[in-house]
């Protein structure tokens, strides 16, 4: 077996028992997908590969039925063993990895096996089929190194097409548009489009799709989903106020596949990026409501009054005297750093009296009376301690929990950006 200096080779194992004659696949670099179709020849229940690896990587296998023969009856199980044996004698004690029964029958859907962190060294594939007979499949591995590849989580390996030559939205004060449109290859059910910002931006991303239906989806490059995209008439948007400068993906999920045998799935995915030249945090406060006697000693309602701070800097409104039931709609706005993604907000409401103020309970935790929040500008979420979350521009009531002077507040977070 020949090891390269840029890859992994692959080259038949004759001793090993009981799988059948290994089939031989040409080398494979680091950091590209092999790509082979097996034909007609694939009629027997378990067919074997074996390569080898210099390198420490992420491994990626994929089977997908060939489009000549989808809605056949082809279910296939992928078991990775490692091939330590001076003898090359591979047994089942020497499995690292299976995958789950699949039908490649369903769509063209494609069936994967992925390893994130694979070690150097002899490995033996073995692919089990259900039900052999007219079965016909194209056949990928690959080894992963640097961006060429991504993670999802820590399972997922998927490669990441650019967005255009070199990836990037470069903005450099001017609104930047891209776009590609995906032809055959976007009967993948999972696509991965990589792309750079410069600046942090108002950007927006939409498909529309053609004889298929997809999803759109926005990861960091560490992997973590920031946005969902909704329908909008024909097609799939999202956006972000303030996305900050760095790598991302656009994780298209192919929910269905060919409507008609008329054209091949298509999609087309474009993205915007306006610069943006200032944000400001609005944290708007709609109604004060108390659920306890706060002044009982001289009979009458309270005195209520919000504080609220925005990332450190701390305003007040006007008491409303003597009221249980306060309709305020009280607005306070802070300029915001726009390479801050995580913006700090604390709402706490009083009831002044003549010597110290009373502090209501609004939070729902125990002990706690402050309700303590964050603003994720890249994400339009807020978000609580008690892990709940609110979207910017919606009414968020909370309501305290401790005995005596509780209250119940509705308020809004709203986000402005502004943009060439």
């Amino acid at each position: 077996m020949i090891v390269t200096s840029s890859g992994i080779e692959t080259s038949p194992q004759t001793n090993v028992q009981p799988l059948s004659t290994p089939q031989t696949i040409s080398t494979v670099d680091l950091g590209v997908i092999h790509d082979e179709y097996l034909g007609e020849d694939l009629v027997t229940e378990v067919n074997q590969y074996s390569f080898s690896t210099h390198k420490r990587g992420g491994l990626l296998i994929s089977l997908r039925e060939r489009p000549s023969l989808k809605n056949t009856d082809n279910r296939v199980k992928f078991t990775l063993f490692r091939n330590s044996s001076r003898n090359g004698v591979v047994t089942e004690a020497d499995m690292i990895a299976e995958s789950q029964l699949a039908d490649l029958g369903n769509f063209g859907k494609a069936h994967y096996l992925e390893l994130p962190g694979l070690g150097r060294g002899n490995y033996l594939l073995r692919i089990e089929q259900v039900e052999p007979g007219q079965t016909n499949y194209e056949f990928k591995i690959g080894v992963a190194q640097g961006e060429k590849f991504f993670y999802i989580g820590a399972n997922s390996l998927i490669t990441a097409n650019q967005l255009d030559n070199d990836g990037r939205v470069w903005l450099n004060g001017y609104r930047a548009l891209q776009g590609d449109f995906y032809g055959n290859d976007a009967e993948q059910p999972i696509h991965f489009v990589r792309f750079q910002l410069k600046n942090t931006s108002y950007f927006t991303a939409s498909s529309r799709d053609f004889n298929c239906e997809v999803e759109l989806s926005l990861l960091s490059s560490e992997g973590e989903m920031l946005l969902q995209a909704q329908p909008q008439d024909d097609a799939q948007f999202m956006y972000s106020d303030c996305l900050a400068p760095g790598t991302y993906y656009i994780k298209v999920t192919q929910t269905r596949g060919k409507i008609s045998d008329s054209y091949e799935p298509n999609y087309r995915i474009d993205l915007s990026a306006d610069p943006v030249t200032q944000a400001e945090l609005m944290v708007m406060v709609k109604h004060i409501h108390a659920m306890d006697d706060f002044d009982s000693a001289d009979q009458s309602q309270a005195d209520f009054y919000p504080r609220v701070t925005i990332d450190g800097v701390s305003y007040e409104q006007e008491t409303v005297l003597n009221t249980d039931n306060v309709a305020t709609y009280y607005k306070v706005s802070e300029k915001v750093d726009l390479n801050k993604t995580q913006i700090p907000i604390t709402l706490s409401i009083y009831d002044a009296d003549e010597g110290n103020d009373d502090q209501a309970d609004i939070n729902p935790r125990q002990g706690v009376k402050d309700l303590n929040l964050f603003y994720n500008a890249m994400t339009g979420q807020v978000t609580s301690p008690d892990l709940n979350v609110y979207q910017e521009g919606t009414d968020i009531v909370v309501q305290g929990q401790d005995e005596g002077h509780q209250a119940r507040v509705i308020f809004q977070v709203i986000y402005h950006s502004f943009y060439r």
